[in-house]
């Protein structure tokens, strides 16, 4: 046996058995004989040890980057050309697809997001009341199981009402909204036909002559919306605005699944297009000073549908932007409040339709149709309960860039 003394070797604790002892000094005899093999063996396993806690951080961000994959694509998938009834089994395919795995925290928020478009394309009160329960429901499980560094990093096309609560989440902005739709729906269920106003009409006179006569009101089921449109034409607000930009979207003679989306309809009454018809840069960024409460309806998105656009910064539609639908589209979104409904006027939207594309954003319409009157005749058949709207606030001008 090695000297251990000449070795100058850790002195053997004497409260230890003798067979530990001797153990021990066969430890330090093998060290001393055998030193490269020992260093080489604390290399390995701190080599491991390091590799372990590398792998163990790289796994976690693969985790992490994985949440915003996979709440992508499940948004993506259940967004699609579908009718609501059947992107409910795209929903439910893609809950059981990730059913357990490290993504729960993903699955949820995509499930809101996914229950969120469903509800507000929802055409009957019943799939729409459900889809704003499940989108709070999902929102309000991932806040309550994961802590807020999850959550906050999920993003979302961003819902009505965001960007007005600074220090908000999108995930608190999307339970927000759906429990303020479903109060609303809960306290106003519409009627499952809206029966058009007897004797009211509009007529939008072009400054080219042309004209688009609304033939049928439904203040049956969107009485803030009809009413607001009749105040505004009233008042001379919309003289001066213009048919400024094109709806996109598919058409429902053609729903297959990878279509390239088409213009099927127009917006108009943009106040901007008023205020600096020779910016376009800056329309679709204001509103005159309020917004409309969303009124679900079933009214069905056919062509000459006219829909108050929906106003992501206010927390409900537009007061002044709406689109009319020159085409049937899939489905779209938006309180649908009024349609045109003659021959006549649908081919002068069809030829507006086919209207020039901006060069710089395909969606402006190159040269806007400028609006020169709208009038309207007859009575409101069931105004709202409370005085509406209120007074008109115009935007301002943005001051030029230096």
């Amino acid at each position: 046996m090695t000297d251990k003394t000449a070795m100058n070797s850790p002195e053997v604790p004497s409260a230890m058995p003798q067979a530990k002892q001797d153990a021990w000094e066969r430890f330090v005899d093998d060290v001393s004989e055998r030193p490269l093999h020992y260093v080489t063996m604390l290399l390995v396993c701190g080599a491991v040890l390091a590799g372990v806690l590398i792998g163990k951080d790289m796994i976690g961000s693969s985790k992490e980057a994985k949440l915003d994959d996979v709440a992508r694509a499940l948004e993506i998938g259940a967004n699609t050309t579908k009718r609501p009834e059947e992107r409910i089994a795209v929903l439910d395919e893609a809950k059981a697809r990730t059913q357990g795995t490290p993504s729960e925290a993903a699955r949820l928020f995509a499930l809101a997001c996914a229950h969120r478009d469903l509800a507000e394309d929802a055409l009957d009160g019943a799939t729409k009341l459900k889809g704003w329960k499940d989108c709070m429901a999902f929102c309000n499980e991932l806040k309550a199981s994961f802590p807020a560094s999850v959550w906050n990093k999920f993003p979302s096309r961003p819902p009505a009402g965001a960007g007005t609560e600074t220090g908000k989440s999108a995930v608190e902005l999307l339970a927000d909204h759906a429990a303020v739709q479903v109060a609303f729906l809960e306290k106003n269920p519409f009627n499952a036909v809206g029966k058009a106003d007897p004797g009211l009409k509009a007529v939008i006179e072009l400054e080219d002559g042309k004209k688009i006569v609304i033939g049928e009101f439904y203040s049956s089921v969107a009485p803030f919306h009809v009413a607001n449109f009749v105040k505004l034409a009233k008042d001379g607000y919309y003289p001066g605005t213009s048919f400024s930009s094109f709806r996109r979207g598919n058409l429902k003679s053609n729903t297959a699944a990878g279509q390239t989306a088409v213009n099927v309809g127009l917006e108009f009454a943009d106040p901007m297009t008023k205020v600096t018809p020779d910016n376009r840069d800056d329309d679709g960024t204001k509103d005159i000073g309020y917004s409309v409460r969303d009124e679900a309806n079933s009214l069905p998105y056919a062509a000459g549908s006219i829909v108050a656009v929906q106003d992501w910064n206010t927390g409900g539609d537009s007061a002044s932007r709406l689109a009319v639908y020159a085409e049937e589209p899939a489905f779209g979104y938006g309180t649908i409040f009024a349609r045109v409904t003659d021959e006549a006027s649908l081919k002068v939207l069809r030829d507006m339709l086919a209207a020039d594309g901006d060069a710089g954003n395909a969606i402006r319409i190159k040269n806007p149709f400028k609006i020169k009157s709208v009038s309207v005749e007859g009575a409101i058949a069931n105004p709202p309960e409370t005085p509406f709207p209120p007074a008109v606030k115009m935007p301002e001008a943005e001051p030029a860039k230096k």
